[in-house]
């Protein structure tokens, strides 16, 4: 088809559009109808999932913001070892 791993992960995570020509191309590459991608069960859950990351980060922010700043230092320091460690 011509997509790369990282453009299929980036349509997935809505950093790239995804045009109705492209999904057509998938769709007919995998035998799969139009209606396929584009019924709104599909969409919602991917909502629904966007959703839910955007609820535990509001959390994490609340949670964060009660902190003392030293406490807040050390958050960020493992967060940024834990990155770094990360394949």
């Amino acid at each position: 088809m011509g997509y790369t791993q990282a453009a299929f992960s980036n349509y997935e995570l809505g950093k790239r559009r995804l045009y109705l020509a492209n999904i057509e191309q998938i769709a007919r590459e995998l035998n799969k109808p139009l209606s396929y991608f584009l019924e709104e069960s599909h969409l919602k859950a991917h909502e629904i999932q966007k959703e839910i990351k955007d609820e535990i980060q509001a959390e994490i922010i609340q949670l964060l913001s009660e902190l003392p700043v030293e406490e807040k230092k050390n958050i960020l320091e493992y967060i940024k070892w834990r990155r770094d460690r990360l394949p």
